[in-house]
């Protein structure tokens, strides 16, 4: 692919993450390793969202300690941060800090920095309270959120700022106290409303009876919590968390792999795992039960003459074909996938209900089918169309003739239906 059209086929997903908020969680032992990220990171801004990078320091803030001849200690999955161990909490955090941005200021000419001109900014944005006595333990200066300052955050992100976090929060008191990764990010998304948290890590994407999940909606994981990695369970249920709290997508992604960050965003499948926020709507495949549920949804556009009449014995061989979108146990959109031949197929019966029109329901049902088509292996999907000929075209597909179509299907196509033939290439 030459660079015009590599350029050409990330401008869409360019146009659509402009000005949007991105946290991204950067784990202390990826930094050492973080050149090419740090590369992509200015790349995100230049390329204009608004980016909160928050990171760690485990493993420097372990290297310190064994210096200092102290043994690490936890409770309960966190650390107990001791008064005589918080001179190693601050210099691994700041020293990590200037790590980070100072790799962010870098200019150098005929490197991926140059030009970059990247503000890096921080600050006191953070109250952090002490996390307490936990089953008899005192977690000491180990800390929790309080709250943040998301205002000033904000202001420094539309100021075309990149806005660096430490994992430290300051108390009204004075002290400082050490907190959780994973909270400060989680926090930070849900305080900034953020579109996107990006969490990276070393065993992504994630696998479920060997196979790679690359979609999850949030209020399926505990249904899977069980069959995934025990590594990754802390960050699914952070990921989920925040979804729940009304972030509307996590990435799970592997910082070991070069350019993940612009694979995940400017490409259609991503490289990671996704997990999305489920509303109200549940999209799944259709089963015997709604049948009758299909009928009544398909009725109004096949008496218009939108869509050709299916009848209920065809309906109920076919209705493996159907992915329905259902809410509060009414389906409300539907689409069908039909095989055709040498990797082709046929998108048809997309309908959504009349009350929940002009939204973005018909958007994830193509999406859902043609990732569906993408697993089988398919390479083209064809549409045939009356009226929504404009809608497939803004979805990617193209105006083809009816001398175009797989044999097969050209053989039955409708003359006097005289539908617009459309093609989109995998």
């Amino acid at each position: 692919m030459t660079t015009a059209n590599q350029f050409r086929a990330m401008a869409p997903y360019i146009h659509e993450h402009r000005d949007k908020r991105v946290i991204i969680m950067v784990p202390g032992q990826a930094i050492p390793e973080a050149s090419s990220l740090i590369h992509d990171i200015a790349l995100l801004q230049a390329l204009g969202l608004k980016v909160v990078v928050v990171h760690g320091y485990r493993p420097q803030l372990d290297a310190l300690l064994s210096a200092a001849g102290h043994q690490p200690e936890f409770h309960d999955g966190r650390r107990i941060t001791p008064a005589i161990a918080q001179a190693q909490v601050l210099a691994a955090a700041g020293a990590t800090r200037l790590q980070l941005e100072a790799a962010l200021s870098q200019g150098m000419p005929n490197s991926p920095m140059a030009h970059a001109r990247v503000r890096v900014v921080g600050g006191n944005f953070i109250q952090g309270r002490p996390l307490g006595v936990i089953n008899g333990v005192d977690m000491q200066h180990t800390g929790c959120v309080r709250s943040i300052d998301g205002i000033a955050i904000n202001r420094h992100l539309d100021n075309g700022d990149l806005v660096l976090v430490s994992c430290l929060g300051h108390s009204l008191t004075g002290e400082t106290f050490n907190l959780r990764l994973h909270e400060v990010a989680q926090k930070l998304a849900t305080t900034l409303n953020a579109d996107k948290l990006i969490v990276l890590g070393k065993h992504w994407p994630t696998t479920v009876d060997d196979q790679p999940l690359h979609e999850l909606a949030a209020s399926d994981l505990p249904e899977l919590i069980e069959r995934i990695d025990e590594r990754q369970r802390d960050a699914l249920r952070l990921a989920a968390d925040a979804c729940n709290l009304g972030v509307e997508r996590v990435h799970l992604l592997n910082w070991r792999q070069d350019g993940v960050l612009l694979d995940e965003l400017f490409t259609r499948d991503g490289v990671g795992t996704l997990v999305y926020r489920t509303a109200y709507e549940r999209l799944r495949r259709a089963e015997a039960r709604d049948i009758g549920n299909l009928i009544e949804l398909l009725k109004p556009m096949e008496d218009s003459g939108f869509l050709v009449k299916r009848e209920r014995e065809r309906l109920e061989t076919e209705v493996d074909r159907f992915v329905v979108v259902e809410r509060d146990r009414t389906l409300i959109g539907c689409a069908a996938l039909y095989p055709l031949e040498e990797q082709h197929a046929e998108i048809a019966c997309v309908a959504v209900h009349p009350d929940y029109q002009g939204g973005d329901l018909g958007d994830n049902l193509l999406h859902r089918i043609e990732k569906e088509a993408a697993h089988q292996g398919l390479t083209h999907l064809w549409v045939l169309t009356t009226v929504a000929e404009h809608w497939f075209q803004e979805k990617g597909f193209e105006k083809a003739d009816v001398d175009a179509l797989p044999s097969a299907r050209k053989a039955l196509y409708n003359w006097q239906r005289a539908s617009k033939v459309m093609v989109k290439t995998l």
